[in-house]
């Protein structure tokens, strides 16, 4: 964008602000309260205020194309009401009462209409459209015909004594009185007959001529309101989503819910103003916008949610994504973000939608942060190609298994990964280094670390300084060369590595030393807070303080009592139908679990589930049933079985015998998904014999099988807890219910909300390096003993892991107070980043 462009944008948001428009409509009203000496006194004030606002329209006439024709007529007018407020009584031979002086003044109404144009355009368009003339000129023309002759009749047969109007014209508009308003009927029965008839005809046609009016008017109010959702919408830096929005309003909630959550951005801190005024190398404090929402369906109508309070701030246009029109009703070139989803599962090759949409809104909006779902993998990096930089495709499918996987191999991390990617709880946020005030701080950190070491600074320091002073939990650092805003306040975070747990030098390639994070090269960090605000400062605050390097002891005791062996190993599982979520879930446990048996029992033969299976090395079974085995990574095996769709729980019972666990994917040809599933899950339950449903552990000891079941929503899961309770005890298992919507949505607005989130995911849900971990810990044998979560924090960076949150008494913990004391009785399990192939090392 070039400096004069910026300059008519920057004018243009100030004029068509709602504080600007706010103002001028007030002194508008003052300037014409009928008070002696008030316009006389603020005259000077009000001939400057109105001089600036017409000298920025002309500005901006002057270098904006394809204006609209109406706006040279509301400039001259804007000219006349500035004219007004000259001192024309003393420039011209005229008196202050004048009556051409006094219309003068009442120009400044008409200004006011410039502020409601557009809908007084609207209402014009509609009123002027063929049906409603016509409609409206036949009422008319009926009701003057029964006034002309009603008077008619009463001019030739009324006695001349009747005292009734008595030229022809009154007769008319009493006439017209009575049908206009059933008020002005004649109120005794002494008058005339012919009188008294007149008027209750006239009255009773009156009635049924203004209700078919007001047919009239509502038909006219609806138009006028389908005509305002058709005005692009007076927004910018905006988030835009594309995509069925009757069906995400879990991704529109918790994108609103996470900004009234941080709703200290939105003030500007008193001490951080000090600090800007007092230290001139102290940045300007920065106010954050509201959570603007532009909404983009396929529907006429907006989503019902839309309509609730808290909805206020986001708005909806119907279009499509793919149209230049649609994208201007929704300001997409003005936009900060935006979030293309893909359509519903039923649609024929949903990422060539996808992918049409983004090329649309690239062609519109070049800078923009755009976050595309994509439902196969392959598709990603065509997705990355065509949108170029700041483009984040978020490979759904692969998510999903991910995160299935994760559910499956760290018990109870469902309700970890809960409160983590929603609004509820604490979050993981980013904060990168991207101001000058805070460029300069970091050369002269570096300069220091220059001259009394290597130039590096100790993570676990950082960590410690962090928690305490801050109370937030950091995970890593983001690691590259200097970065600057963007245009629209974008962090370029595409240009940064995201280093996860430098306490584990294996973590990132190239990683020189332990726990040494060098600082020519330090970009930004990442944790976990209850806000942005917290990390914020902690990350500022960092630049300035001097990070203390000691630690604490006290958590050294837990450690010798972690047992991984509590939980059990999922060495045999069983994965019932086909999910697009299946290769990425096969992929990360053959790699987690070494010598893992996957059995797959299968309903139909997708054509991509033939094409995954050949790229194992495996025959897709056959019309019998049967097919080949495939060896995985780590020395595992995956088999594949076959039968009709209604046989697959009782097939997946008799091959659960002996297994760990049992995986109900999501059955994309059903017609409700969850339903199907959650019968199969039951059937299951009622066909899996009691005695070869119970596994062995490592240790010998008897561990429940766990069911873990991929569903759509939420509410169906407790539906299905409650029917599974009546055989859960005789089939001894354990139900885990995931939620792929939810997953999903959560995992995409916390990936537009936070600058380089997706990264950070990436490495915490990949089957390659740090992972969020369960380290199970053993009863303690001494009574009374207890311990903060900074001592365990010290103690557990020895054995390269982060701890986040712990389990105490049943309950989970995340992120608490470093000085926080436990009882150590109560300990249950500590959840921590870190490598989960090097656990049995760490923790043997």
């Amino acid at each position: 964008m070039t400096r004069k462009a910026r300059r008519t944008s920057l004018i243009g948001a100030f004029l068509d602000h709602r504080v600007t428009r706010f103002v001028v409509a007030s002194l508008i009203v003052v300037s014409l309260l009928p008070y002696d000496g008030l316009e006389r006194a603020l005259r000077p004030w009000l001939l400057v205020a109105f001089g600036a606002e017409v000298f920025l329209r002309i500005t901006r006439m002057g270098v904006e194309r394809g204006r609209e024709r109406g706006e040279l007529l509301f400039l001259f007018i804007d000219l006349l009401a500035w004219a007004s407020f000259l001192p024309l009584e003393h420039l011209l031979p005229v008196g202050i009462d004048t009556t051409w002086l006094r219309g003068l003044r009442l120009v400044r109404l008409l200004v006011l209409i410039r502020f409601t144009r557009y809908l007084a355009q609207d209402v014009w368009r509609v009123l002027t459209r063929r049906e409603q003339l016509q409609q409206l000129g036949l009422v008319t023309a009926a009701v003057l015909a029964l006034s002309f002759f009603s008077a008619v009749v009463l001019s030739h047969l009324l006695p001349a004594d009747e005292p009734v109007p008595g030229s022809f014209w009154e007769k008319m508009w009493w006439s017209f009185r009575q049908v206009e308003s059933p008020d002005n009927l004649v109120p005794h029965l002494d008058r005339h007959p012919l009188v008294v008839i007149t008027s209750l005809g006239l009255t009773i046609t009156g009635i049924f001529v203004f209700s078919y009016l007001i047919g009239v008017g509502t038909t006219v109010v609806d138009l006028v309101l389908r005509a305002e959702r058709r005005r692009p919408v007076p927004l910018h830096a905006h988030t835009l989503v594309v995509g069925p929005m009757a069906e995400s309003e879990l991704l529109v909630r918790e994108f609103v819910r996470i900004h009234e959550k941080n709703r200290a951005l939105r003030r500007i801190s008193p001490r951080d103003l000090w600090r800007w005024l007092t230290d001139k190398h102290h940045p300007r404090p920065r106010r954050h916008a509201l959570p603007h929402m532009a909404l983009l369906g396929p529907d006429a109508e907006p989503p019902a949610y839309l309509y609730e309070p808290e909805m206020r701030w986001v708005v909806y246009r119907q279009g499509d994504g793919v149209e230049e029109e649609s994208l201007d009703l929704v300001a997409a070139t003005l936009a900060k973000r935006a979030i293309l989803l893909a359509p519903p599962s039923a649609v024929r090759d949903p990422d060539a939608i996808t992918l049409s949409r983004l090329s649309a809104f690239r062609a519109e909006n070049a800078e923009a942060h755009v976050f595309v779902e994509v439902r196969r993998s392959e598709n990603a990096e065509v997705v990355r190609a065509v949108g170029g930089a700041g483009t984040f495709p978020l490979d759904a499918s692969r998510v999903v298994g991910l995160f299935l996987c994760h559910h499956l191999l760290v018990p109870g991390v469902d309700r970890l990964f809960e409160e983590l990617l929603s609004a509820r709880g604490s979050e993981i946020y980013t904060h990168l280094y991207v101001d000058p005030w805070e460029h300069g701080a970091l050369e002269q950190l570096a300069a220091a670390a220059g001259a009394s070491g290597d130039g590096t600074i100790s993570f676990r320091a950082l960590q410690r300084f962090a928690h305490e002073r801050h109370r937030v939990t950091l995970l890593g650092v983001f690691l590259g060369d200097r970065i600057a805003r963007l245009e629209r306040d974008l962090v370029p975070v595409d240009r940064l590595d995201a280093w996860v747990n430098p306490t584990d030098p294996a973590s990132i390639e190239g990683a020189e030393a332990l726990d040494r994070i060098p600082v020519s090269r330090l970009q930004g960090v990442f944790g976990i807070c209850d806000t942005y605000v917290p990390l914020r400062g902690a990350a500022r605050a960092m630049l300035e303080a001097r990070v203390d390097p000691a630690e604490t002891r006290e958590g050294h005791a837990i450690l010798d009592a972690i047992d991984r062996g509590v939980d059990p190993t999922m060495k045999r599982i069983v994965v019932v139908g086909w999910g697009s979520a299946l290769p990425a879930l096969v992929d990360a446990l053959a790699h987690f679990v070494p010598g893992v048996h996957l059995h797959v029992v299968l309903g139909t033969m997708p054509p991509e589930a033939g094409r995954w299976l050949r790229r194992l090395g495996a025959r897709a079974p056959d019309a019998d049933g049967e097919g080949q085995d495939a060896e995985l990574e780590g020395q595992g095996r995956l088999s594949v079985e076959r039968c009709h769709r209604d046989e697959l729980a009782e097939l997946a019972a008799g091959a659960a015998s002996g297994a760990d666990a049992a995986i109900f994917l999501a059955d994309l040809e059903a017609s409700d998904s969850d339903a199907t599933v959650s019968m199969r899950v039951l059937r299951f339950a009622k066909a899996l014999d009691p005695q070869a449903a119970r596994a062995r552990t490592s240790t010998g000891r008897v561990a429940p099988l766990r069911l873990l079941v991929e569903l759509d929503s939420r509410r169906r899961g407790a539906q299905l807890e409650g029917h599974l309770a009546i055989t859960q005890a005789r089939c001894a298992s354990e139900l885990v219910l995931v939620s792929t919507e939810q997953i999903k949505n959560y995992f995409m607005v916390h990936s537009a909300f936070v600058p380089g989130i997706t990264a950070i995911y990436e490495r915490l849900l990949g089957s390659r390096g740090q992972e969020v971990v369960r380290l199970p810990v053993r009863p303690a044998k001494k009574p009374g003993a207890t311990f903060t979560f900074g001592g365990l924090r010290d103690a557990l960076a020895e054995r390269h892991a982060i701890p986040i949150a712990l389990l105490v008494d049943g309950a989970l913990v995340v992120n608490p107070p470093h000085d926080r004391r436990f009882e150590r009785r109560a300990l249950e399990a500590i959840y921590a980043v870190a490598d989960m192939d090097a656990l049995p090392e760490l923790f043997p």
